[in-house]
């Protein structure tokens, strides 16, 4: 497809307009209008290119479609309490199908990440609290952010090998996640990196050697990580940890409630609980972007972001950094609403349809270069 790097620039806009919106909603409409120059250069590059897509392809638009009528039709029946959520999908379906299939320079790929990576540093460097980051959101959101970031900067650029600059962002934002103090960031940003870092010791021939130097690195980067927790901990900058480890009551609580006296009909179209006594004390904050998507867009939605999961798993070894840099991002949605059936869609739709294009398409892979000696 031609003019993939003015794709790539549209699709940035669209992201980076999708993550404003955590600071102020009047900034949708930015998003509105990405979405409108998507929509239209996509239609050009229908009308004007013979662009074939794997039967795949088809089958997880379809997919998505039937789940997006069967979550309108419910929803309407149930006092349009999923509205926002079914007019987030489009914008998802835009975007993760323009990042899929667009290109982008790092430096420009990188971009929306380093800027706000930068202004979270510079609120740290002046002593601002991490609750000042979103004047509308919890610090949680922070780490969130970032992750999603993350991950579209990697599948804009879709690098070949795990480089030395993947493992300085993914640290920069491990600091930044443990400033901001969410549980749930911190160790999905340690999973990243840990996962890059294991992935950068073992790249390129395999043997003994690399086997037991990547040893070396997990017990040295466990070390390191033990050390400064426990530095960390005495300190009072991980707080969360220290007070109610990993387990949450409350959340727990939340998913218990949800599921009791559900009705079969909630549990394929999803269940309005915006009338609940016990979700009202919490927000109606469902504290889970998985349980979100159910709730709101039903199991038909869920099964489909399994899916697209479960294809990223699939193709872990023909693309390492997607599959790491998707995979974090996940496991940070399971303890936040608004990454799914919200702002970030377009992070497993534009995996989905990259790895099921390169699964039909074997040559769409890039080839590693050789390095130099």
């Amino acid at each position: 497809m031609h003019n993939r790097h003015l794709h790539g620039l549209v699709a940035i806009g669209g992201a980076t307009s999708l993550t404003l919106t955590f600071f102020h909603p009047a900034l949708w409409l930015a998003v509105g209008a990405f979405a409108g120059l998507a929509a239209l250069l996509l239609a050009l590059a229908v009308m004007h290119e013979r662009h074939a897509e794997p039967p795949m392809f088809f089958v997880a638009l379809s997919w998505c479609l039937v789940a997006v009528l069967l979550a309108l039709a419910w929803g309407a029946s149930q006092d349009l309490y999923n509205y926002r959520q079914v007019a987030f999908l489009p914008c998802g379906l835009l975007f993760g199908y323009l990042l899929s299939v667009a290109r982008a320079a790092p430096f420009a790929a990188w971009a929306p990440f380093c800027a706000m990576a930068l202004y979270f540093t510079l609120l740290g460097v002046v002593g601002r609290d991490p609750g000042s980051a979103f004047p509308r959101n919890s610090e949680n959101y922070l780490s969130a952010v970032l992750l999603a970031l993350y991950a579209t900067a990697i599948l804009l650029a879709r690098p070949v090998r795990i480089r030395g600059t993947h493992l300085a962002l993914a640290l920069w934002m491990l600091v930044l996640s443990v400033w901001g103090t969410g549980r749930s960031g911190v160790l999905a940003s340690l999973f990243l990196l840990l996962g890059l870092a294991v992935g950068w010791v073992l790249q390129g021939r395999r043997g003994i050697s690399r086997a037991v130097l990547a040893s070396l690195v997990i017990l040295v980067f466990a070390g390191t990580v033990a050390a400064g927790a426990l530095y960390m901990l005495s300190h009072g900058y991980l707080e969360g940890f220290a007070g109610r480890g990993i387990r949450d009551a409350p959340r727990l609580s939340i998913i218990a409630n949800y599921f009791t006296g559900i009705r079969p009909d909630e549990l394929l179209f999803g269940k309005n609980y915006y009338h609940e006594p016990f979700m009202a004390k919490w927000g109606f904050n469902l504290h889970n972007s998985y349980l979100s998507a159910w709730s709101h867009l039903g199991l038909a939605y869920l099964m489909l972001l399994v899916a697209a999961l479960a294809t990223v798993a699939r193709g872990f070894r023909r693309a390492p950094v997607i599959g790491l840099a998707v995979i974090a991002f996940s496991v940070r949605a399971m303890t936040d609403t608004h990454l799914l059936a919200g702002q970030y869609d377009y992070v497993l739709f534009a995996a989905l349809f990259l790895l099921l294009r390169r699964r039909s398409r074997p040559d769409l892979t890039p080839q590693p270069v050789p390095s130099r000696t």
